[in-house]
């Protein structure tokens, strides 16, 4: 993970060395109950609702997500966070 101040926000970047997200499939992460196949036949788990939780936190405190990924390189995922939480 690493942090960085910029003049009114917070960016954090999380980087992983898995299995990555193929190009195709980045505009679909953050759908309700969409889940990455992996490259072998076990069953990861989860109901797909991670992602799309945390985009939406994200964005009713006024910050964003985006990732970055290719298949067999991982992935980066950069979150920006407000300098001040809007008025909800």
């Amino acid at each position: 993970m690493r942090g960085r101040l910029q003049s009114n926000y917070v960016q954090l970047e999380f980087r992983d060395s898995g299995i990555g997200i193929g190009e195709s499939e980045i505009p679909k992460i953050f759908d309700r109950f969409y889940r990455v196949r992996p490259l072998s036949i076990e069953d990861p788990g989860g109901a797909g609702l991670g992602l799309t939780i945390v985009q939406q936190l994200l964005h009713g405190c006024g910050g964003s997500i985006s990732v970055k990924s290719k298949p067999s390189e991982g992935s980066t995922f950069t979150v920006q966070l407000a300098g001040s939480i809007p008025n909800v």
